[in-house]
């Protein structure tokens, strides 16, 4: 039995998983669920992963990435006899350029056979459609609040009532983001300025909207697909949400990605 903070239903299927890992899988769902840790998790059996994640290239690269030239490494690896079972977990694989999309096909249509391949993405739309319709796709969607607040009132006993409620609604259902927003003080601030920001930007009038953008002079790429982010789970919790408004926070998290201006990206989405 994997012991994660988990939704029933999820844990039922990594169980499964863990005992027969298909070839290759994708494992879907917000940033901070902790899909790094199921990952891990359900490849333990198999020996210890090797993970590939982003990563700056150069000192002039402007974010991390994972480049062609990391997917041609691990093809090197992986074409080499073995007789035991190997896990390559690739995280954030929505971060993989499309050039490295192109070469990971490869490993993907010429699988070694001890070899299993598990993807996490949080926008798993980044990916190309000839890679996604190679795996196997699970989501893990957000566990409720009143597990968050069991998870809370077990594991941070003595935190105070007015901490866990907003802790509770900043989280979202997301055990990798309770335990930093509650270990953290300092993420703890930044996370609630930031939400502070998400509620101008998606409830405010066209002008607060923009006002509100205007004023991150200084964004970072990682700042801004974090704002991304927490914009999209908000709307994502209301069924009633404006779907061409989270279709363009979605080209923004893309473009962004492939090194187009923050805050420029941010004002699109918000005309």
């Amino acid at each position: 039995m994997i012991d994660l903070l988990i939704r029933k239903e999820a844990r039922v299927l990594l169980d499964k998983l863990r005992v027969n890992l298909p070839q290759s899988i994708l494992i879907t769902g917000p940033a901070g669920v902790g899909l790094l840790t199921i990952a891990k998790a359900i490849s333990n059996q198999h020996g210890q992963p090797e993970i590939i994640r982003p990563e700056k290239r150069t000192s002039t690269s402007t974010g991390e990435q994972i480049s062609i030239e990391q997917i041609r490494e691990l093809y090197e690896r992986t074409r080499s006899k073995r007789d035991s079972s190997q896990v390559i977990i690739i995280d954030d694989a929505d971060m993989m350029s499309v050039p490295a999309q192109n070469s990971f096909l490869k490993l993907l249509e010429e699988p070694n056979q001890h070899t299993r391949f598990i993807l996490t993405s949080h926008h798993p739309e980044l990916l190309i459609p000839t890679v996604r319709s190679r795996l196997q796709t699970h989501h893990i969607a957000p566990v409720g609040d009143a597990e968050t607040l069991d998870f809370i009132n077990e594991t941070f006993p003595k935190l105070s009532g007015t901490k866990k409620n907003q802790v509770t609604f900043i989280a979202g259902g997301r055990p990798a983001e309770i335990t930093r927003l509650i270990q953290d003080d300092e993420y703890f601030r930044s996370a609630s300025e930031r939400m502070k920001l998400v509620r101008t930007l998606l409830e405010g009038s066209r002008y607060q909207r923009l006002i509100g953008v205007a004023s991150l002079k200084s964004i970072t790429k990682s700042e801004c697909l974090a704002l991304i982010d927490s914009m999209l789970l908000v709307l994502q919790r209301n069924p009633s949400s404006n779907i061409e408004f989270i279709a363009r926070l979605l080209k923004a998290y893309e473009r962004v990605i492939s090194n187009g201006n923050p805050r420029l990206q941010l004002v699109a989405s918000m005309v």
